[in-house]
């Protein structure tokens, strides 16, 4: 089978690069194409870019650097730009069974003339403009909304499990999703939430959620001495609201550690006296920070939060904010009375003080056995298996629809009907 891996490097969204290390580990010699971030920077005219100029450029964004360009990177391996179709202005793949990008920003502008299908996921960080549409009614304190929409999430994800034919030739879909990317046959989203948002866009096309992969055999709990401090991490790609966390953690009077990126360095300048920030580290410095904080405050306010997965897996305790997409990662521990989260419900300085003080006043109800538990669902192997299992049962239904158009239908003739009663008699 011939396989096509599809990667937009500078898409700045963390979730498609912990995709692709799985992608690139589960189908090894699978072709590997990029988008061209190198244009700009004098490599225009190269069809191939080896491994070892790719990790240079990685290497100016640490994280991705470390994640991606160092992991799976291979000096034997080459990456290859999408060829050009010559009628057209978009990229052109022929003859594979089976492409898969890792989000909308690989998988724009590009043409699959094959008998195969295209696999694309879909991140709350990194599809299109047009599709992040504010949704606040969702996650405001209004009771019957929030209501509505756990409804919908829930009714799509059992949904996103059922066989789905392959949708005829003729009919298409006039979304913002199915626009800009043509060339996409099947879809995976990474939260039941998200497909919950894009119900109406996918409600015509094979689509069934996974969530993305976080190295769970990596991030465990160990010896290190906790330690009394808040911790933040800045994943890229992330929306974070900084200045909430820091205002909260100032009036609560607590020492907040800070890991992030330039990219949000410069949206905190000066810093109070409290709080201190570092680069994002290696991931083996960062494990050690997970498990010598007090607790992991989560200011992303939309779509997947790596780093509540990742502390989960440490069994540190995880204060987030309280919208659809973090109640599939977190459970709530004052809901259930024993859990791995506490939410701030409302994005006020009061509100996420509140939490910090439950945190210190409780921590008993923040179960470090339930952490790891929860954590596993986000593991690799885990992410691979149901990767692999949707993908068969695609492949498929696409073959058997296939097989059904191509069967001729023949209807009986007149003069055939007297013989054939004789023969029956």
């Amino acid at each position: 089978m011939r396989i096509a891996l599809i990667h937009h490097w500078n898409a700045g969204g963390d979730v498609p690069d912990r995709i692709w290390n799985s992608l690139c580990r589960l189908w090894p010699d699978a072709e590997r194409f990029t988008s061209d971030p190198w244009s700009a920077e004098g490599h225009a005219g190269t069809e191939t870019i080896d491994s070892a100029t790719a990790v240079q450029w990685l290497r100016s964004t640490p994280r991705r650097a470390r994640m991606v360009g160092q992991s799976h990177l291979r000096r034997d391996q080459v990456l290859s730009r999408l060829p050009k179709d010559a009628d057209s202005n978009t990229a052109l793949l022929e003859g594979y069974d089976l492409v898969i990008s890792t989000s909308p920003a690989a998988a724009q502008a590009l043409t699959v003339k094959t008998d195969g299908i295209h696999v694309c996921f879909l991140d709350s960080e990194t599809v299109s403009g047009s599709l992040q549409e504010p949704r606040e009614s969702f996650t405001t304190s209004d009771a019957p909304r929030t209501e509505k929409f756990r409804e919908l999430s829930h009714e799509t994800w059992q949904a996103s499990f059922t066989p789905k034919l392959w949708p005829p030739q003729s009919s298409g879909t006039t979304g913002s999703l199915a626009n800009g990317n043509a060339g996409v046959t099947h879809y995976f989203t990474v939260t039941h939430t998200l497909a919950a948002q894009l119900h109406f866009e996918l409600s015509s096309q094979p689509h069934a959620v996974l969530y993305p992969p976080i190295d769970t055999t990596f991030f465990r709990p160990g010896p290190d001495s906790h330690e009394n401090f808040l911790l933040l991490v800045c994943h890229p790609g992330a929306k974070v609201d900084l200045d909430l966390v820091i205002e909260a953690c100032a009036t609560a009077k607590r020492d907040l550690v800070i890991l992030g990126g330039a990219e949000f360095r410069s949206e905190v300048d000066p810093l109070p006296p409290h709080v201190r920030w570092e680069h994002i580290p290696e991931d083996t410095e960062l494990r050690s920070y997970y498990r010598r904080c007090r607790g992991v405050i989560s200011a992303s306010t939309t779509g997947f939060d790596p780093a509540l997965v990742e502390a989960q897996a440490c069994g540190t305790p995880v204060i987030a904010f309280h919208h659809p997409a973090n109640e599939e990662i977190v459970l709530d521990a004052e809901q259930a009375g024993l859990g791995t989260c506490l939410y701030y419900h409302s994005l006020t300085t009061p509100s996420l003080v509140s939490a910090i003080a439950e945190l210190e006043r409780r921590p008993q109800n923040l179960s470090a056995v339930l952490s790891l538990g929860q954590a596993t669902k986000f593991s690799p192997a885990h992410f691979e298996h149901s990767l692999t299992q949707q993908i068969t049962r695609w492949m498929a239904e696409r073959t058997l629809l296939s097989r059904k158009l191509q069967t001729p239908v023949f209807a009986p003739q007149p003069s055939d009907m007297p013989l054939r009663r004789r023969a029956a008699a």
